[in-house]
């Protein structure tokens, strides 16, 4: 069985990363090795093929299937990055535990096994925000993110425990509180306003290389279920749940508006990522605000759009702090002249993250928007989530000019260097790895948004994968 190859693939990756975990080099090998085998082997998993693990039934769908091998590609690309940059610390041991169980949730076809199973994912991946020694900041950021795995995890359960596995006789309100606690709870997992903090610390403080699975995909695995579930049930059930909507639209806007003017305020590129997710997770909330089915396979859409993206962009950052050791934009005189490979990963994140008419994201994002706010306001919502992108564009705009003396001088994307013609064979490999690190994990970030890119116009048929029926709770 393909789906049984994938499950096993993780978890032998993580024990053998676990047991290698003070060989930092082999681990990283591991790690990269088996996020390579999963993002390949789950490409092949027939839609519809079921394993049957005790009581236990896991089906592949195809946003599934989409959704792993777009995870594990995407951090397969962070991890050689952060592996060239000296940014690991645990990825390797989390990124596959977090995967597996992501698999797991994905296919689970009970809701509250798959509210479960997500909710561990979550718990996993925290252990990539732990270092070697563990430091006050990075501890008190873990116990934050453990907490608030914990909560959303209860508060999930707690939903759909209220209605049962048929809420066809409930009281309407009944109904209304389920679908309220399983939108709370994915909202306060992407870390809507007010309970952004967590979120916004832990992208500050953790290692730029842990974010895109902390703060990207693990949150973004979480959403697909809960809203998996409350589509289900809106369906199911024919349920009118006003309060409910009005709630979560209130919160959805408010986070989309204040984490977009804060990320365009901010000089620090952690700090506009940690935001820009905060406002792309806003969209996502947006998708249990409205009564109208279109909104689900929109919000898959985006899911899948939020996390290459972000992705992308963190890879690039951590190239640029990793080059030039800062993230601060007013200190990145003439960085695009030094890395124009990054410069293209770039655009393609504005392309990806943001998008033109037409584009997947963007016609996602529009659809979300408008349907839970209404054409007035959902317009107004899509611009102040579009805010962020200034960010790069003032970036850009630094980049552009002379470089400056610490960008000049810095180890960076060009020029490439050759090694020493005395070596040969694997120790002239060797060398052209570590003298071209910088332009090998640029290469990658650009690789990976070329791929985001073609998801986004279509390739691969994304929006297929995210219509078909059943697409994530078979």
């Amino acid at each position: 069985m393909i789906l049984f190859s994938v499950l096993v693939i993780a978890a032998a990756g993580a024990g053998a990363t676990l047991a290698l975990r003070h060989r930092p080099a082999p681990s990283a090998v591991v790690g990269l090795l088996a996020l390579a085998a999963i993002c390949a082997v789950a490409a092949f998993v027939p839609v519809g093929e079921a394993l049957n693990v005790g009581d236990a039934h896991l089906v592949a769908s195809p946003f599934a299937r989409w959704f792993i091998v777009a995870a594990a590609g995407a951090l397969f690309a962070i991890e050689l990055t952060g592996l060239l940059h000296g940014s690991l610390r645990q990825l390797p041991l989390a990124a596959l535990a977090g995967t597996g169980a992501v698999a797991a949730a994905l296919t689970l076809t009970e809701p509250a096994a798959a509210m479960l199973a997500v909710t561990a994912a979550g718990l996993l991946g925290l252990i990539a925000t732990l270092g070697r020694p563990v430091a006050m900041p990075s501890l008190r950021v873990t116990a934050d993110g453990l907490r608030l795995g914990a909560v959303t995890g209860l508060l999930g359960l707690a939903g759909i425990a209220l209605v049962g596995p048929d809420g066809t006789h409930l009281p309407a309100q009944t109904i209304g509180a389920g679908i309220l606690a399983v939108g709370a709870a994915t909202a306060v997992r992407l870390g809507a306003v007010p309970l952004h903090i967590p979120t916004a610390r832990l992208v500050a403080t953790a290692r730029l290389a842990a974010v895109p699975l902390v703060a990207a995909w693990l949150p973004a695995a979480f959403a697909a279920v809960g809203l998996a579930w409350i589509e289900t049930t809106a369906a199911t059930t024919g349920a009118a749940t006003p309060t409910a909507h009005l709630a979560l639209a209130v919160v959805g806007a408010a986070t989309i508006a204040l984490a977009g003017v804060v990320a365009l305020l901010d000089d620090d590129l952690a700090r506009l990522i940690g935001y820009g997710l905060i406002a792309d997770g806003g969209f996502v909330v947006l998708a249990a605000a409205s009564a109208d089915p279109a909104v689900f396979p929109a919000a898959r859409i985006w899911l899948i759009s939020m996390g290459l993206s972000r992705t992308v962009m963190v890879g690039a950052i951590v190239g640029l702090e990793g080059a030039f050791g800062t993230r601060r934009v007013r200190e990145l005189g003439g960085w695009l002249r030094r890395m124009p490979m990054t410069g293209a990963a770039l655009i393609a994140v504005a392309l990806v993250g943001v998008g033109l008419p037409t584009m997947l994201p963007f016609e996602a994002r529009r659809t979300l928007a408008v349907l839970a706010l209404g054409e007035g306001v959902g317009v107004a919502a899509l611009a102040l989530g579009a805010l962020p992108i200034l960010g790069l564009v003032r970036l850009f705009w630094v980049g552009l000019r002379p470089p400056s003396a610490a960008v000049a001088e810095a180890d960076a994307e060009l020029p490439l260097r050759r090694p020493d013609g005395g070596l040969a064979g694997r120790a002239r490999l060797i060398a052209a790895w570590q003298l071209n690190g910088t332009a090998i994990a640029s290469a990658a970030t650009l690789l990976l948004g070329l791929l985001a890119l073609g998801a986004a116009v279509g390739i691969g048929d994304l929006g297929g994968a995210a219509s078909a029926a059943g697409s994530v709770l078979p």
